[in-house]
Formats: C-alpha cells, structure tokens, sequence
C-alpha cells in the first residue's frame, strides 16, 4: 500500500512541476522527498513528529510567498498544511489510529500538489471571487486574508 501512495503522489508532483514549474511545487516535491526519507530512519511517533515539523517549514514558506509576493496559492497550500499540523496533533493526543492519521495526510497532500500545478484553478477562482460579482475579489475569502494586517 505504502508504494501505491507513493506512485501516486510521484506522479502527481511531476504532473505539478511539468505543468506549472513555480516554487510551490518545488517546495512540496522537496517535502515529498523529505517524507520519503523520514518514513525511511523513523518510525511510528518520531515519523509523525518528523513529519509535521517538514509541514510546520512549508507552511512558513507558503505564507512568505503568499504576503511578499501575492501567490494565492500558496495561501491554500499553507491553510492545508496548517490543518494537517492540527490534525496530526489532535491524533498523537487523541489516540486515533495510524492508518486514519496517515490517509488524510496523504490526501491532503494530494490537494496541496493539485492546488501547486494548477489543477484546482477552478476552485481557486471561485474562492478569489467577488460575492456581487464585480470581480474586485473584496467580498471573497482571500480578498479578506489579504487585508489582514
């Protein structure tokens, strides 16, 4: 099963660096590769705990590109790694069960690479969208983030 995931994800992030070859998928390839490695020297706890330290560094790095240079994918991508911080902490305390934790994870790495090379731009648009239609982005979700101070 582990293969699988990792075929998968390989493809997905070649897919993302051929299609839009920008620092969001070279990030994320690099977290891929330091996941890879991980799951290699670590186990159990330690992999997870290793695991959301890497996602704790590309979130960092998404929301620099997202205040200094306005790539609001990169704020997608940071919410997402936020929410698998946050949900890796709930289930190292919760006790949840291994396999849970590591296919949402994967899942939401998944959406984060597809959000990176521009597969979910449809999504995108819709979330950067004015709500009265005047396409200024203020009644929008990132319109809001982006006033933040």
């Amino acid at each position: 099963m582990t293969e699988a995931v990792y075929l998968v994800t390989l493809v997905a992030i070649i897919s993302a660096l051929i299609r839009r070859p920008e620092m969001i998928s070279i990030v994320l390839a690099a977290h891929f590769g330091a996941a890879v490695f991980f799951a290699d020297v670590t186990q159990g706890d330690g992999f997870r705990s290793a695991l959301m330290g890497a996602d704790g560094i590309v979130v960092v790095i998404m929301w620099v590109l997202w205040r200094i240079y306005h790539v609001q994918g990169a704020a997608i991508v940071a919410a997402l790694g936020f929410l698998k911080i946050s949900f890796g902490v709930v289930c190292a305390i919760g006790g949840v069960s291994w396999v849970t934790w590591a296919s949402a994870n994967n899942a939401i790495f998944i959406a984060q690479v597809l959000i990176a090379g521009g597969f979910l731009n449809g999504i995108m648009a819709w979330l950067g969208r004015s709500r009265d239609g005047s396409g200024d982005g203020r009644g929008s979700l990132l319109g809001y983030l982006e006033r933040l101070p």
